[in-house]
């Protein structure tokens, strides 16, 4: 039997403690400056019960990550994640203009890359046009079409290795949102919008995390990034997922706001 490769979605998530949840909220002021809050917390406890593999980002590595999210981006504070048995961290980070700002769809890696490493990747990128009536749009990497599997290889079953990268991905979610501090009178690309918060994607791999079926649908198709997932995953359980390559988010400022 020819044994299936890894894909490089799978090795990030394979070095990641199950059930990790990674959400990167930009909070948006009305003159296109914000800050983005990274938050990333897993289970405090692997499932021996002794302390979970995978550990987060030093102090000085969640400083530094700021050069990754744009030019200008600083750190502004950090606080340590440690209730209801999962523990992590919430870095927030400020931007003076949103155009300058990019953030990786596999936000793990940018912690622990360096810059050189960093373009290889595929980031989420934001175009905001002020005014009275403001827009904010977010621009996704092109899709690429993921290859073909025959029935043949989809029927086999599961090897060893793919159950234990199984295990892995239950629970793990990657989510992206957009908070308008200063808006009103929304109105969005998105099918998700809470008040003044927009969810972009939300990708939860519960399913194809207990789902043998949903499973070999994804990883065996050899999806490298995270972007390609998306169709794949568009009707599961507990994903928020838009298709279109581009968002446009717009909405009014605040009057009471907007003249301070």
């Amino acid at each position: 039997m020819r044994m299936l490769r890894m894909t490089a979605l799978a090795l990030l998530l394979a070095t990641l403690s199950g059930c990790c949840h990674y959400d990167v909220l930009v909070k948006l002021k009305h003159d296109g400056s914000g800050e983005v809050v990274y938050t990333i917390d897993g289970p405090a406890t692997g499932p021996d019960g002794q302390p979970a593999v995978g550990t987060f980002a030093e102090d000085k590595q969640i400083k530094e990550h700021a050069a990754a999210l744009g030019e200008g981006v600083e750190y502004v504070s950090h606080r340590k994640i440690n209730e209801n048995g999962r523990t992590g961290i919430a870095a927030t980070y400020k931007f003076a203009f949103a155009n300058n700002l990019r953030v990786n769809l596999k936000p793990a890696n940018d912690t622990y890359m360096t810059a050189e490493e960093r373009k290889g990747e595929e980031y989420a990128t934001f175009n905001y046009v002020g005014g009275d009536k403001p827009s904010l749009t977010v621009m996704y990497p092109e899709r690429k079409e993921p290859r073909a599997v025959s029935k043949r290889i989809m029927d086999r079953p599961l090897m060893d290795e793919e159950k234990q990268q199984m295990a892995m991905y239950n629970g793990m979610v990657l989510s992206l949102r957009v908070e308008l501090l200063e808006g009103e009178n929304i109105k969005a690309d998105s099918t998700f919008v809470d008040g003044n918060t927009i969810t972009l994607h939300k990708i939860d791999f519960t399913e194809p995390g207990t789902n043998e079926a949903r499973f070999k649908e994804i990883f065996r198709r050899e999806v490298n990034r995270v972007e390609d997932v998306k169709p794949l995953m568009k009707n599961m359980r507990g994903c928020k997922i838009n298709l279109q390559k581009d968002i446009k988010i717009e909405f009014t400022p605040k009057k009471a706001e907007a003249n301070k």
